[in-house]
């Protein structure tokens, strides 16, 4: 069998066999193509590498087949290893067990995906396929959502047509009749699919959407005021067409002002967080300028996390679903996420490997798993969530047109208006943008500026080539240049003076020495003290690099005279950059060397994306001078628009000034580590967090390992971009009782993990009665024992009934495992029998009726004198004769008898 090269190890002892493994292996839920690489790695090394030659298979199992070889060390045997198809970190894991051979099937997701992958094409031919006759798909409002989708596949929505119906065009056509007049929901989503089409919002079928939200705001917050939802998508809608400067402000103050103690938020104010709504209100406050390092959205993407189920996907409305997916994974995307992060994988998925599970074999996505509820208007929401597009946004320039004189044109005077139109249909002109050159000087101060216009009347032209450039921007940020230039045949005054002329025709002037270039002359603009008397822009020939000086600065020469002349040209053989870092486009010498400004000019620099080190953030961009006095670049305080491409500071005098990236590799250091809580149940979860910070200037991925242990458990894989930090945190769940210790890199915590101890739980057992018969009025005395079988301390009332009525109750405190005896003495005044119970013991006693008493004699008394006995009867004499007849009369009787009883036996 065919295997790759082993690493020669630095010991023999360390030496191992290898691990082999083959198996199928999936992106996005498809077979991989051929030239997919397979990476294994153990504790962030890697140990083995294949790349396939059969799409969808890595190896195989037949004898001679190739596979990959994972081969590690020694102390490697028994760790975890993760495997990466084509630098994504695959779903499945497997444990170091050299001289194995193992199938195992690799699945891996891809983000963002293209327009023109599987998924996103057969989603995107569903949508075609289910559009209506009259342009709509799936009614007014899904087929918004869907023009959106649409835009962000990059295809235009107005070329999505049935017959000569477009989706635009229904849109367009059924406002009056969908449109809630008072719902600002309707109007928001509306200018989102209207900015998608690159259509007008301010005017789009004859309706002014972006008036009619802007009459929602009211309170400093959107619409109805027990709703959020309505300003989550009042900033989305009017950050993509740059209005609302203030009202973006106050509704996102309003919107963090209602976020709830989890962090999340619901669609209506005080409701419960939800995850959906929760994805909004982040996507909403980043594009008002939030930070995503700010603790609003941290606290915020915890509650999302918190949501998450082991499919990978998050619960809304009781079940997964494509609709909260999608949402959530804009939310990740807009605070520079990657929805396949390690902190975004859960039972081994992520939220790109859920929503893709929800795609049907038509191409459609279902609302769950289980249930296809609205497909076109879930597909609408699942493609610009898997091209990671988000929502829209203005990016088209302004149009700048009709510009006089024309290019190339030969005007005969030296008095000549130039001018040019602009316009921008979609986010509108930001007039205050508006800027005019002549001859490299900006002239806008003396020039005429309307939201369409821009004029200036330049007077004593010389004769000879004069160059026009006019800039502006859309309230959005995004910038339009024309530049051109015209020759003029009469002689005159200086190039670039303002004013209209009038008075005398002047003197002709003989045509000056051609300067050299890069140099301006800016004489007619300064006084002889060298304060400027109007603002002055000036530019290399490249127009990279800007000089902005205000009126009232004060230009000097090295020797204190009044500047005329200021050089912007590139270095020829420039200062090298510092050590790690590069020069952003070029070095250029302002002149004349030494010259100094009071109050500090602007210098601004234009840089192309092109030129920007992979991995460095634009943002950290810097601008530097070369200090000749001690031979070194020094950086300036800066300020970098990543949007328009600039960098800009203020600087006090002349020299040489570049653009600088750092460039030092990613570093990534840890510090924070934190266990809490510190002791925890058995089965009861740890969260063990630590904080990765990137102190390089280059953006870099670096894989957390945490050892519970000694052993390694779990891992996560994160990308920081220079000196960044993150925060990455783990669940650990407590199985056995004891110590353990928890280490990340050179970190080290512990927690202890006990039984938990059970809550008092008492019974009653050995009820008794003494003595078990009274008589009435007598004391019986009854017991039982009462025992707290649980762990912790509690209190207990014990109820004593008789004949099932209560008759007394006691309440007794016992310590965990603790038992007590608890006597109650009763007396009946009846006789009879009774039954006592406690709880469910219960026992007979018997009360008898008492003999009567005879009063006792009290102690010391003379007794009582009896009463009188009644006289006797006199002495009677015995009358024998008597007594004889009846002796007499008995033995007759008695023979008498005795001879009828013979008689009776004959």
């Amino acid at each position: 069998m065919a295997v790759l090269p082993l690493p020669v190890p630095a010991v023999a002892s360390d030496i191992t066999l290898p691990e082999e493994f083959y198996g199928d292996v999936t992106i996005n839920n498809l077979s991989a193509p051929v030239g997919t690489t397979v990476v294994a790695r153990i504790d962030s090394t890697e140990r083995g590498r294949f790349v396939t030659t059969e799409a969808g298979k890595y190896g195989g199992a037949a004898t001679f087949t190739p596979r990959l070889v994972v081969a590690g060390v020694q102390k490697e045997v028994g760790k975890i290893i993760t495997f990466w198809v084509n630098g994504v970190r695959a779903n499945q894991t497997a444990v170091y067990e050299p001289g194995q051979s193992k199938q195992l099937n690799l699945s891996a997701q891809a983000y963002p995906l293209g327009a023109g992958d599987i998924q996103v094409t057969k989603a995107l031919n569903y949508l075609r396929q289910v559009q209506q006759a009259d342009g709509g798909i799936g009614g007014f409002v899904t087929s918004a959502w869907a023009a959106m989708a649409i835009a962000a596949a990059g295809q235009d929505p107005n070329t999505w047509t049935v017959g000569n119906k477009s989706i635009i065009s229904y849109l367009r056509d059924n406002a009056s009749s969908n449109l809630d007049q008072n719902k600002a929901t309707d109007w928001e989503r509306s200018i989102l699919a209207i900015v998608a089409a690159c259509e007008n919002p301010r005017d789009f079928g004859g309706i002014n959407y972006v008036d009619k939200l802007l009459s929602f705001y009211q309170n400093k917050q959107m619409g109805d005021a027990t709703l959020l939802n309505d300003d989550f998508w009042g900033i989305l809608a009017l950050t993509s067409i740059g209005e609302g400067s203030q009202i973006v402000p106050n509704v996102k103050s309003f919107i963090i002002s209602k976020q709830n103690s989890d962090g999340g938020w619901s669609w209506t104010v005080g409701g419960n967080s939800d995850a959906d709504n929760t994805a909004a209100a982040i996507t909403a406050l980043v594009a008002a300028g939030e930070s995503p390092a700010s603790q609003v959205i941290v606290k915020a993407l915890t509650y999302l996390k918190s949501q998450q189920q082991n499919d990978g996907g998050f619960v809304s409305e009781g079940v997964t679903n494509t609709a909260v997916d999608s949402w959530v994974i804009n939310a990740l995307t807009s605070v520079g996420q990657s929805p396949l992060a390690e902190e975004w994988r859960k039972g081994g998925n992520n939220p790109i490997g859920h929503l893709l599970s929800l795609q049907d074999t038509d191409g459609a996505f279902k609302w769950s798993a289980a249930q296809r509820s609205n497909p076109q208007w879930m597909t609408a929401y699942a493609i610009p969530a898997l091209l990671g597009k988000s929502y829209p946004r203005d990016t088209s320039p302004p149009t700048i047109s009709s510009i006089t004189p024309a290019s190339g044109a030969t005007v005969a005077s030296n008095s000549v208006v130039i001018s040019a139109s602009y316009s921008d249909k979609t986010a509108g002109i930001d007039q205050t943008t508006a800027r005019i050159q002549l001859d490299g000087i900006d002239v806008t101060a003396s020039a005429t500026v309307s939201a369409s216009n821009i004029s200036y009347t330049a007077s004593t032209l010389t004769s000879g080539t004069h160059s026009v450039t006019v800039t502006v921007r859309d309230r959005c940020g995004n910038q339009a240049s024309r530049s051109w230039s015209f020759q003029v045949t009469a002689s005159g005054g200086s190039g670039g003076g303002g004013g209209s002329g009038g008075g005398a025709t002047p003197t002709p002037t003989p045509t000056p020495t051609p300067l050299p270039p890069g140099t301006i002359n800016v004489s007619h603009a300064v006084r002889s003290d060298g304060v400027f008397t109007q603002g002055v822009s000036v530019q290399s020939q490249d127009g990279k690099c800007i000089l902005s000086i205000n009126t009232g600065t004060k230009g000097l020469t090295a020797s204190g005279q009044a500047l005329s002349q200021i050089t912007v040209a590139p270095m020829t053989s420039p200062p090298p950059p510092p050590t790690q870092s590069s020069v952003i486009g070029l070095v250029y010498n302002l002149g004349p060397d030494g010259a100094s400004f009071d109050p500090p000019i602007t210098l601004t620099f234009s840089y192309s994306d092109s030129l920007v080190p992979q991995g460095v953030d634009e943002k950290k961009l810097v601008i530097a001078t070369w200090d000749t006095a001690v031979g070194k670049w020094l950086e300036l305080p800066s300020t970098v628009d990543p949007v328009a491409n600039t960098i800009s500071a203020r600087v006090s005098h002349f020299s040489a000034y570049t653009t600088l990236a750092h460039t030092r590799p990613a570093n990534f250091t840890l510090a924070n580590l934190s266990v809490s809580p510190p002791e925890v149940n058995v089965k009861e979860v740890v969260n063990v967090s630590v904080q990765v910070t990137n102190d390089g200037d280059l953006s870099g991925s670096y894989e957390v390992i945490l050892k519970v242990d000694n052993a390694v458990t779990q891992t996560k894989n994160i990308t920081l971009a220079g000196g960044a930090s993150q925060t990455v945190s783990f669940n650990v769940t407590g199985d056995t009782t004891g110590t353990h210790s928890v280490g990340i890199g050179t970190l080290q915590g512990s927690f202890k993990v006990i039984m938990p101890q059970l809550p008092a739980a008492f019974s009653i057992r050995s009820l008794t009665v003494h003595p078990p018969e009274a008589k009435v009025g007598e004391s019986v005395t009854l017991s039982a024992i009462v025992a707290n079988t649980g762990d912790l301390a509690g209190n207990y009332k014990i109820v004593l009934k008789i004949d099932n009525l209560e008759v007394e109750t006691r309440e007794i405190a016992l310590a965990g495992g603790a038992s007590q005896q608890v006597t109650f003495a009763v007396t009946r005044e009846n006789p009879g029998t009774y039954t006592a119970s406690v709880d469910n013991l219960s026992i007979p006693f018997v009360v008898r009726a008492a003999p009567p008493q005879i009063p006792p004699s009290t102690p010391g008394a003379s007794p009582s004198p009896l009463p009188p006995l009644p006289p006797s009867p006199p002495a009677a004499q015995t009358n024998w004769i008597v007594i004889g007849g009846i002796i007499g009369g008995v033995i007759v009787l008695g023979l008498f008898i005795f001879v009828i009883v013979l008689r009776r036996r004959d």
